[in-house]
């Protein structure tokens, strides 16, 4: 059976972590430049500080580093067979743990369904028994 490849979901993933990455850096954008201004905001003046503008260039910063590498890591796949047959295998490998593991769950769960049910069939088979006793011996004593 071949086996299927996992790198088309793993490229169209990186496609959109690099896009919620680079809108998210949109928005830090947009704040803070919209509030950057003398309008006032709840009575305040809105003028940024020089700690927060320090603030601002580091999260964007990290956010611009990390869209950079995973635009890097896509790019290398793109150019490097071997790159992409490692990250496939791996994955592929990843994905066989954890469908083993499945199985072996579900197997031992039917097990333990399986005796739990053969259990309570054992003890409701006397509590029947004597219930059925006593519809018999009312219909014994009605005739």
């Amino acid at each position: 059976m071949p086996v299927k490849s996992n790198i088309p979901a793993f490229e169209q993933a990186l496609t959109y972590a690099i896009e919620q990455l680079q809108s998210q850096i949109g928005v830090e954008i947009r704040q803070f430049k919209g509030s950057d201004d003398d309008t006032l905001r709840g009575g305040l003046p809105s003028r940024r500080l020089p700690e927060e503008r320090k603030v601002y260039q580091q999260s964007t910063g990290s956010l611009e580093e990390s869209a950079y590498h995973l635009e890097k890591i896509k790019d290398w796949m793109a150019d490097d067979r071997y790159f992409r047959t490692v990250i496939d295998t791996t994955i592929y490998q990843h994905v066989q743990a954890a469908e083993r593991k499945q199985r072996v769950r579900t197997v031992v769960w039917s097990l333990f369904s399986l005796l739990l049910g053969w259990l309570l069939a054992l003890l409701t088979q006397p509590v029947l028994a004597s219930f059925y006793q006593s519809i018999l011996h009312i219909f014994r004593m009605g005739t």
